[in-house]
């Protein structure tokens, strides 16, 4: 995945995470509200990508539906737009300066991940079965 579609795609999951909220302030919402339209204005209302991001909307925390609206957007090539990648940017603007502080995203991809927090452990431990 390209640089540009990896924050597209963050934006706009962190967007349309918070943009559901009451908590989300007016520019958390103006900002998402200008990717969603650039997004509907450039894909078919039937198309893979808006209709994944309408489920994404509906249940933003589901991790099927952020992979199912990841897929779309890399099937879309979204990465080499300029438009697109320019409001991601505000977006992620607007969440940093929001009133609920900065938003971090991670996204792991593969078999055998752990992650730790506050000073916790992580371990994975992989044994083949013979």
């Amino acid at each position: 995945m390209e640089p540009i579609s990896t924050a597209i795609i963050a934006a706009l999951l962190a967007g349309a995470g918070n943009a559901a909220k009451d908590v989300a302030g007016a520019a958390v919402k103006d900002a998402y509200s200008g990717i969603k339209a650039i997004i509907q204005r450039k894909f078919d209302a039937g198309s893979d990508t808006c209709e994944a991001l309408a489920r994404l909307e509906a249940k933003p925390e589901s991790k099927g539906w952020q992979e199912e609206f990841v897929g779309a957007l890399d099937r879309d090539g979204v990465g080499a737009d300029q438009e697109l990648s320019e409001a991601a940017r505000k977006l992620m603007q607007a969440l940093e300066a929001s009133p609920s502080g900065q938003t971090h995203i991670q996204k792991i991809v593969g078999n055998y991940n752990a992650m730790a927090d506050r000073g916790g452990i992580a371990k994975v431990t992989v044994t083949r079965k013979d």
